[in-house]
């Protein structure tokens, strides 16, 4: 059985929800991810902390997830262009 990976994004917001909650392991259980490989993630994120990168870091990553659903918006509105152009194309022919 091969591993799943899982994105930065996914990473940091299962650790801002397992900070959020008292039980660690019902977070797992609700995401479908090992309660080990969840604390583990949680405690590299308690180490960036401690070394203070982590601020920056997650600013990054959040400027980038805006961007990447702004483009993703973008072409799902492309998209339904692109589809009811066809649609009145086939109708002509």
């Amino acid at each position: 059985m091969t591993e799943q990976i899982y994105d930065a994004e996914y990473r940091r917001m299962a650790v801002q929800l397992a900070l959020s909650q008292k039980n660690k392991s019902e977070v797992a259980r609700q995401l479908g991810i090992p309660r080990t490989k969840l604390r583990g993630w949680v405690r590299s994120y308690e180490k960036m902390i401690a070394k203070g990168e982590s601020k920056e870091m997650w600013d990054q990553l959040k400027a980038e997830l805006t961007q990447k659903d702004r483009k993703i918006s973008a072409l799902e509105e492309e998209l339904e262009i692109l589809k009811k152009a066809a649609a009145y194309f086939a109708k002509s022919l």
